[in-house]
């Protein structure tokens, strides 16, 4: 990944990223796709998005635990593909896309990993939605949960 791209994403949201292109390496896929970047973005430590889901009432690492299990069902039911690295699938560009987007109506000057979760949350039809649909999690609860973290002074890890 070009990090000139990226100088806005913050550390969490720069290593949700580098999370899911070893998340794609690990089960052998050639391309990132949704539920890598959830993978990322679900793979510790204490972030926004972490917060973010303890407000939601989702242990991050049980979500997590749940992708890891769509992923390796979905390999299951589907073997080989391809073979050749592709890179981020139009999904995942779409949902740094719909990221930057949630950001700027945020009016932050960056891009968090909590946006990340939001973008993958206004997405349907991918892997990562219906984990995060089975979860119980939906876009507008979480947009209101993360605003009254913002209004209680917490602010996304640089």
């Amino acid at each position: 990944m070009v990090q000139s791209r990226f100088h806005y994403f913050t550390d969490s949201a720069k290593l949700a990223l580098k999370e899911a292109q070893q998340s794609a390496e690990r089960y052998q896929q050639t391309y990132i796709a949704p539920e890598h970047l959830l993978l990322g973005i679900t793979a510790g430590g204490t972030t926004t998005v972490s917060k973010l889901l303890e407000r939601l009432e989702v242990d991050p690492s049980l979500l997590h635990r749940a992708t890891e299990r769509a992923i390796v069902d979905w390999l299951a039911a589907h073997p080989g593909g391809e073979t050749s690295w592709q890179g981020l699938t139009t999904e995942t560009r779409q949902a740094i896309e719909l990221a930057v987007g949630e950001a700027s109506r945020e009016q932050q000057g960056f891009i968090g990993s909590e946006h990340l979760l939001l973008a993958l949350l206004s997405q349907s039809g991918t892997l990562a939605s219906e984990v995060l649909e089975r979860a119980g999690l939906d876009l507008e609860r979480a947009r209101v949960k993360l605003h009254r973290l913002r209004q209680e002074g917490h602010a996304s890890e640089p």
